[in-house]
């Protein structure tokens, strides 16, 4: 996509706004941090009007009745902190209210990378008092249009039970293919070739992984995936704009120069955005390492655990790396990592989401139980090079997808339909949002009110097509 992250904000507001978008199916949880949720400190939501409703509470409280910060809590013993919680209150938010008392602050199975009980990897929940909040999604408004950059744009629009609106979008690249100029040993022309292959048809085969998981019924993949099932021989995209990875020589980032690598803007297939009552939000990004090592970069206290090579989702092939596909095979001779082939690296990456499954069935069980599981991607399909930037040799975790039926014509005038999961988390708060559904759009729209590209008229002005002939004028 050419601007990954571009939603425009204010289709509401349009007068000839589309609605030729509909949520076939929905739901959502909400944890709203009580401290820092500008919606809760305005008064545009009340909790308490929510059916299902419930509060955690797992910050720490000294012997004195004083809350101790987020930092002092990393530097308690491991016996201090068993101490603490248990004479800490079991509920400082929601009390005197209807909502469930949760308690599921003690005796997690693994303990944190702090050295504390405390989930392992869906650390939040630990970081603030939470508002949980649950309800199936009935939007009045669901739109679907083209934007001026070329991009598909899916809203929803949503009135909670508590106040104030609920909107939320997700964007994708019809024809997301990043592409490379290649150069022709026999001619010498420069021409536009796609870079590793098909992005959208490898991922897309994760599907069919999925699909056998999706056929028992009592798994973990059914719980979490089942909207994905009418779909599975369709196409998948990964919203992944702002991912990152972590630089494989400084991963504990002690130069502060060039720690994390991005992903180029052409790399970036889609991304997610929206606003509950007054409080925006933003996706999860992709994870290509341990979730702890991401979770301390979203708290900006990565100096805290500093970040080792081990913990990273990468593959060194060595002396192996020649530009061919090594595949699942493929085995890790660098130094210092933790895993013997790409196999068994995308295996531990599946068992960590596994893991995260059970740690969020742990945190909300009462309404679901939250089924939060993210999808792995070993991208073992790529020529692997001696660059450890890049996506070859690394295996993703993603929190963020949606899926199109194998009949969905993404152009103006098309139809389409499909399903999509997404884990947004608050842009000024702890707040938190788990969103699913599944949608069918009988009409795409044209935008005719953003700002156009004028990228493709000014390369024909010049004499050239914009996708084709990009790399000869380079």
């Amino acid at each position: 996509m050419n601007r990954a992250t571009a939603v425009i904000p204010f289709l509401a507001l349009a007068a000839c706004t589309p609605n030729n978008a509909t949520l076939v199916s929905g739901e959502y949880w909400a944890f709203i941090d009580d401290v820092n949720s500008i919606s809760l400190k305005r008064g545009t939501i009340d909790p308490e009007k929510f059916t299902d409703l419930a509060a955690i509470d797992c910050r720490i409280w000294n012997e004195k009745g004083e809350l101790l910060e987020l930092e002092e809590t990393f530097l308690l013993s491991e016996q201090e902190h068993k101490k603490l919680s248990k004479s800490s209150a079991p509920l400082r938010v929601g009390a005197g209210t209807k909502a469930e008392a949760l308690d599921i602050c003690r005796d997690w199975p693994e303990l944190s990378v702090y050295g504390f009980d405390a989930p392992k990897h869906e650390e939040w929940i630990v970081q603030s008092p939470y508002w949980v909040l649950h309800e199936q999604l009935d939007p009045w408004r669901g739109e679907a249009i083209l934007t001026s950059e070329g991009d598909l744009q899916i809203t929803f629009h949503h009135r909670p039970a508590g106040g104030g609106d609920f909107r939320f979008s997700l964007v994708v690249d019809p024809d997301f293919q990043p592409n490379a100029c290649v150069v022709d040993d026999a001619t010498g022309d420069v021409t536009a070739a796609p870079y590793d292959g098909d992005w959208i048809a490898e991922w897309s085969k994760d599907l069919a992984k999925l699909e056998d998981e999706l056929a028992d019924p009592e798994s973990e993949a059914s719980t979490a995936y089942s909207h994905y099932a009418p779909y599975t021989d369709g196409t998948l995209y990964y919203l992944n704009a702002s991912t990152f990875q972590f630089n494989t020589l400084d991963p504990a980032c002690e130069s502060a120069d060039n720690c994390y690598w991005y992903l180029p803007e052409t790399w970036q297939a889609g991304y997610a955005a929206g606003k509950f009552a007054e409080d925006d939000f933003f996706p999860r990004q992709a994870r290509l390492g341990e979730p702890f090592a991401y979770n301390f970069i979203d708290l900006d206290s990565a100096y805290l655990a500093p970040v080792q090579v081990t913990d990273l989702w990468y593959c060194d092939p060595g002396d192996a790396a020649d530009g061919s596909v090594l595949g699942t095979d493929q085995e890790c001779t660098g130094q210092g990592f933790a895993f013997d082939t790409l196999a068994e690296l995308a295996d531990h990456a599946r068992t960590t989401s596994d893991a995260i499954y059970a740690e969020a069935g742990r945190i909300e069980p009462t309404f679901g139980p939250l089924p939060l599981m993210p999808l792995v991607h070993d991208n073992s399909w790529r020529g692997v090079d001696t660059q450890a930037s890049g996506l070859d040799a690394w295996v993703e975790s993603h929190y963020n997808s949606v899926v199109f039926s194998a009949d969905s014509d993404l152009t103006e005038g098309g139809t389409a339909k499909g399903a999509f999961t997404l884990l947004v988390d608050g842009a000024t708060s702890n707040s938190h949002f788990y969103i699913r559904g599944e949608f069918e759009i009988e009409k795409i729209k044209q935008d005719k009110w953003g700002a156009q590209d004028l990228r493709e008229d000014k390369a024909a002005e010049a004499g050239f097509d914009y996708d084709e002939d990009f790399c000869s004028v380079l």
